[in-house]
């Protein structure tokens, strides 16, 4: 389904109008009623405040294949696929990210936008910062990253206060480095 069809499908399940939408948005109707037809796409931080207006996670948005790493993002093809621990192709990630059961590398999200965001640009045709912004409001919610984001929401502040700063970005690297299974188990 094209970006269009979703603002419009967006749109109807909040029940707004595009008056109200394009209030919500600080844009006008005609804006509103230009995306809808397929007209023009708003640019990446217009779809991350859409997201944010709707609750409608940015990745649904997007014009996103079937299948993408869910560690860096990457749309997948079946040469791109890592595998699992008994060596068979997983549609979860890709095999620069992950191998054999386990991810090829340690980094952290921040060092994974400013690693792929060149890459996706200069690919995309998006400028560095466009990528850059994509990638901040989409690695979030893919799955390698996403425990360490409900945590901080949820016992960050907390956790910090009792532990320190130190002990908890500590704890968040464990878990960023920890394989599916590991985490599972």
């Amino acid at each position: 389904m094209a970006f269009a069809e979703k603002l419009v499908a967006v749109r109807r399940t909040h029940n707004l109008t595009q008056d109200q939408l394009a209030e919500k948005l600080y844009v006008t109707r005609q804006a509103v009623s230009r995306w809808e037809r397929g007209e023009v796409t708003p640019g990446i931080d217009m779809m991350k405040l859409i997201a944010a207006v709707t609750g409608e996670p940015l990745a649904h948005l997007l014009e996103m294949p079937e299948h993408y790493c869910e560690s860096c993002g990457m749309y997948l093809t079946p040469d791109d696929c890592g595998t699992d621990a008994t060596g068979q192709k997983t549609d979860h990630y890709c095999k620069w990210c992950y191998d054999r059961g386990g991810y090829t590398y340690e980094t952290t999200m921040e060092a994974m936008i400013e690693d792929c965001a060149p890459r996706l640009a200069k690919n995309t045709g998006m400028t560095l910062n466009e990528a850059v912004s994509l990638m901040g409001a989409v690695l979030p919610q893919l799955e390698r990253w996403r425990a360490v984001r409900e945590n901080e929401q949820h016992y960050g502040a907390e956790a910090r206060e009792r532990y320190g700063n130190e002990a908890v970005d500590a704890m968040n690297e464990r878990i960023l480095d920890m394989d599916p299974a590991t985490w599972n188990d």
